[in-house]
């Protein structure tokens, strides 16, 4: 009986030791609360997260928050009263992307057509020696707009503006322009230099005979004085001339200063259209070249 009884005791001594490792191993194999179960050689490797989407770039289509819609309609409303509209179409074409408010875009869509149809344009073109310069820099109100001309018109604000255009080595040109609204692509010309002279051509292009004021009043007194010359020398000539036929040597006194007074008369006649005569000539080449 005594001995029949001690293998019962070691088997359930037996049971309970594999019970107890059989709950410690179960224990082990269950992962901790919050603890990442281990992980499976043969089990795929988890899926990396998704990447946080690009912010949009920058552009008319970019989103904008509500506070900058608002804030750039109240600068284009502002900047378009004191007539910056290059500033007001800056702003317009913020505050006029579709994610603004529909009342707010609205109004900035209308706005920004507006501004586009007012706003003045100017197109420059140089020449130098008669022939196109593009190597031109363009500053408007001390600012840099272009470094070369391309054909392109410039936008300004409308008003009175200073315009500076540089061209090495030709000498700087400054010029004021009155830029009216509305008004596009109006020209602006700058000659750095004039076209060199053709020698044909410039006597192609002869002056053409015109006579002046002067020319009338000296050519006047030539006239009177050789007609003075004329008229007193021819008359004393023939007065002396019958003096010596008719009295020489016993002619009276008062004859024969009669005569003498008729031709010192047509010295001075002469003497006067001599000297009128040069004198007109003389003005009259000075005007004409």
């Amino acid at each position: 009986m005594h001995v029949i009884g001690r293998p019962a005791s070691g088997s359930v001594l037996f049971a309970f030791t594999v019970s107890l490792l059989s709950g410690g191993l179960a224990a082990a194999a269950e992962p901790a609360v919050g603890e990442a179960p281990a992980s499976d050689p043969a089990a795929p490797p988890p899926a990396s997260p998704a990447p946080a989407a690009a912010p949009a770039p920058a552009g008319d289509g970019a989103e904008v928050s509500k506070a900058e819609c608002l804030t750039r309609y109240q600068e284009a409303q502002v900047a378009r009263r004191e007539r910056r509209l290059l500033d007001s179409r800056a702003a317009l074409r913020i505050c006029s992307r579709a994610s603004c408010p529909a009342a707010v875009r609205a109004d900035c869509v209308d706005w920004l057509d507006q501004v586009a149809h007012s706003l003045p344009s100017i197109v420059v073109t140089a020449r130098a020696r008669g022939a196109d310069v593009f190597a031109v820099k363009v500053f408007i109100d001390g600012k840099l707009a272009t470094e070369k001309l391309t054909g392109f018109a410039l936008e300004v604000d409308p008003g009175l503006h200073k315009f500076r255009f540089e061209s090495p080595p030709w000498p700087v040109m400054e010029r004021e322009v009155l830029a009216s609204e509305g008004v596009k692509q109006r020209p602006i010309e700058v000659e750095f230099a004039p076209p060199l002279p053709s020698p044909m051509l410039s006597h192609a292009e002869a002056r053409p005979f015109r006579l002046e004021r002067s020319d009338y009043l000296f050519g006047g007194l030539a006239v009177v004085g050789f007609g003075t010359l004329a008229y007193f020398g021819g008359t004393g000539l023939y007065d002396a001339h019958q003096l010596r036929t008719d009295c020489k040597p016993f002619c009276d006194h008062a004859d024969v200063e009669a005569v003498q007074t008729k031709l010192l008369i047509a010295d001075i006649g002469l003497a006067v259209g001599i000297i009128a005569l040069a004198v007109g000539l003389y003005l009259h080449g000075k005007d004409a070249f």
